[in-house]
């Protein structure tokens, strides 16, 4: 049997039609990415990255990387690299205006035919913190009116005023502060869990001291707190402040009194009946009280000489019940 030896060499490769699809390693299934509102342009968003199970050296395993041409907004806001994959920004982004965007990725070969494969991203813009808080109210807007009746309780609210800030989050969180016409320390205010200023009685309110305050609220970020609580007049063109009217309703807690404690009057022997001999007065320091109405409540009959004294209850003399003025009712 005779036989001999020769060699073969076998190339294993892609002899064939292009079969091998492309896969996207990233983003996963579900991926999110981030990118800060505002950012420059060229900003980077996410690597997007794949692979081609046939020869990257040869067109079948060549990847490019783009976005569909399907008339959305994307294309405008994002651009990928074709080559890398790398995904940047291509203008400023306003969380504002919208704060999640959704791109569909693709990824295809150079072979023939041409395979494709694609993945879905979002794109969430996150908040920056670039609005101030503001009231929504007009430049010429007129003050904001309350009402509190005098000697009301401490620390009870009397009112609320919001402002409104457009970011979101803990950049969203809003002080207040009363700038102007609280001296006194009269009224407070805080924020509460729902971003509201409460306003609120710190002291005790006389309606007879002051029956209406007018008070400058202002409004501004926790940090700015000591950029923004100067004491200054109500600037109507600064959004950021609000002005606000508290009237004070009266509580009738004070008693008319007379403004002259002890009066003598002189009257003739005999005088004719009705004959005027004096007129008193009183006053009520309650703004809204009722009119005073006068009325006898007693005489007394004094003899000094012989030291007799005696009560004619109401006899004798007369009070005019609107104007005090005080006449015989006999002569």
């Amino acid at each position: 049997q005779q036989f001999m030896d020769t060699e073969l060499y076998i190339t294993v490769g892609d002899v064939s039609r292009n079969d091998g699809v492309p896969k996207f390693l990233k983003p996963e299934p579900g991926q999110i990415a981030e990118v800060p509102e505002e950012a420059s342009v060229g900003t980077a968003v996410f690597q997007a990255d794949a692979m081609d199970p046939d020869d990257p050296n040869t067109a079948n395993g060549k990847l490019v990387y783009s976005f569909p041409d399907d008339g959305t907004i994307v294309q405008k806001l994002f651009q990928i690299d074709p080559n890398s994959g790398l995904i940047t920004t291509k203008v400023p982004l306003d969380r504002e205006e919208r704060e999640e965007y959704t791109l569909i990725l693709e990824a295809r070969d150079l072979g023939n035919p041409v395979q494709q494969t694609s993945r879905l991203l979002t794109v969430v813009v996150k908040d920056v913190d670039d609005h101030p808080p503001q009231f929504e109210r007009q430049r010429n807007s007129v003050p904001l009116m309350m009402e509190v009746e005098e000697e009301m309780p401490i620390n009870m609210k009397i009112g609320e005023v919001i402002a409104i800030d457009k970011d979101i989050g803990r950049n969203a969180v809003i002080d207040y502060a009363i700038i102007y016409g609280n001296d006194d320390g009269v009224f407070g205010i805080s924020r509460d869990d729902q971003n509201r200023g409460i306003i609120t009685l710190d002291k005790r309110l006389d309606r007879e001291m002051s029956g209406l305050h007018t008070l400058t609220i202002k409004c501004f970020e926790p940090t700015d707190r000591i950029n923004k609580i100067s004491k200054m007049p109500y600037n109507k063109l600064k959004l950021d402040e609000i002005q606000v009217k508290v009237h004070v309703r009266d509580k009738d807690d004070n008693n008319p009194t007379f403004v002259e404690r002890n009066l003598t009057r002189g009257v003739r022997v005999n005088a004719a009946i009705y004959t005027e001999i004096g007129k008193v007065h009183a006053d009520d320091a309650d703004a809204e009280a009722d009119v005073i109405n006068y009325h006898l409540e007693n005489v007394t009959f004094h003899r000094p000489k012989t030291g007799m004294k005696r009560d004619l209850g109401e006899s004798g003399f007369l009070v005019d019940p609107s104007t005090g003025v005080i006449q015989t009712n006999q002569s």
